[in-house]
């Protein structure tokens, strides 16, 4: 409730700007941000339609930023959908069913530089897998519960296309090992990783999406792999 004048301040601003060229912007803002122990906010991104007017969302997320909240033993990942009209006047309301409040586990960051770590056993459990089987392809999603030290607690295959027990040892045994940052729920956590493509140097990569864009074991030996832009 406190933080809403100050950005109606900065719709009324791009509407007076507006009307002097005919228009009249209106249209939906989604913040998404976390909430740190300290109460200040952190990773503060915006889903806009309708209004795209940088100067504006430059604004908003100066005064958004200014925010503060009380302190709290975990830090929280934060959804607000506004809704901007101006019929008679400037209005922004917070839309039905938010804020949306959730104990924030990894980023997408987290998980992509965690797998570029380890990425060389999954490369190795691979390998040894394609001197069995040298046609050998598939895609593999893996859920990691993480415990509140960072350690993989519990490894579970959602997906496995990759008909071959020995090869699944090895990506098990491999990702027990794997550290991860502190959950920042500060309790049990799931690292819900996509599904990762695997195949054989001679064969194009099927597309997939895991963390970051990365194709795990679709490189052959010796070439460089870049991650991919998102």
């Amino acid at each position: 409730d406190q933080g809403l004048p100050p950005l109606k301040q900065c719709y009324e601003t791009l509407l007076t700007k507006s009307r002097a060229l005919g228009l009249m912007p209106q249209g939906r803002i989604q913040a998404n941000f976390f909430i740190q122990n300290d109460g200040r906010i952190e990773g503060l991104s915006f889903s806009v339609a309708g209004v795209n007017d940088l100067n504006f969302l430059e604004c908003w997320r100066d005064r958004i930023e200014r925010w503060r909240f009380p302190a709290m033993p975990h830090t929280l990942s934060v959804q607000l959908a506004f809704q901007l009209t101006a019929a008679k006047q400037a209005t922004v309301v917070l839309a039905d069913g938010f804020p949306k409040l959730l104990v924030a586990g990894f980023s997408s960051e987290d998980l992509f530089n965690v797998f570029q770590k380890y990425s060389k056993e999954v490369r190795a459990c691979y390998d040894q897998l394609l001197m069995r089987k040298p046609d050998a392809a598939g895609q593999v999603g893996v859920d990691v519960t993480v415990d509140a030290r960072g350690s993989a607690k519990r490894v579970n295959f959602r997906q496995l296309t990759l008909d071959d027990k020995p090869f699944k040892v090895c990506l098990h045994q491999s990702i027990k090992r794997w550290r991860f940052p502190k959950p920042r729920s500060g309790q049990d956590t799931l690292a819900a990783y996509p599904a990762w493509t695997f195949s054989p140097p001679q064969v194009r990569a099927l597309p997939g999406t895991p963390p970051g864009g990365v194709l795990p074991a679709t490189v052959p030996a010796g070439t460089s792999s870049r991650r991919p832009g998102r």
